[in-house]
């Protein structure tokens, strides 16, 4: 049997992934919290004070805990990020900027989530934006 590293002790218990749950990503437990979601107030400038202010049900922790996972998983994380907030936030039938697909492909995305993640969906034309970028 494999000793917990310190990272796997503080994680434990504290995150977890269901599938049926905030899409099956990594979230706070017992919470509807995702570990992204919490993540990207940090990278806004946000202080754990601020985030335990906007979250009050989360403790010290849980938040030590999110950023132990972020550490541990940060291309996991960070593709959530894409997915959810930065190609989320693109304003419905407006195109799509070359810059914002290159970053998704770059994360290692799929070419279907990287279409999928905009509303109207790309097309595969529209990928190829970034293949010549």
């Amino acid at each position: 049997m494999t000793a917990m590293t310190p990272t796997d002790a503080l994680i434990a218990g504290r995150i977890e992934k269901t599938p049926d749950v905030c899409g099956g990503d990594a979230r706070v437990a017992n919470h509807r919290i995702p570990v992204w979601a919490l993540v990207l107030q940090k990278k806004f400038g946000l202080s754990d004070a601020d985030i335990l202010v906007n979250y009050p049900t989360l403790t010290a922790d849980d938040l030590a805990a999110s950023w132990a996972y972020y550490q541990k998983e940060p291309l996991e994380i960070e593709q959530l990020i894409w997915l959810n907030d930065t190609a989320g936030n693109v304003p419905s039938g407006t195109p799509a900027p070359a810059s914002l697909i290159i970053s998704g492909k770059q994360l290692g995305l799929s070419d279907a989530d990287v279409m999928a993640a905009f509303d109207p969906p790309l097309t595969p034309a529209d990928l190829s934006i970034y293949r010549s970028a």
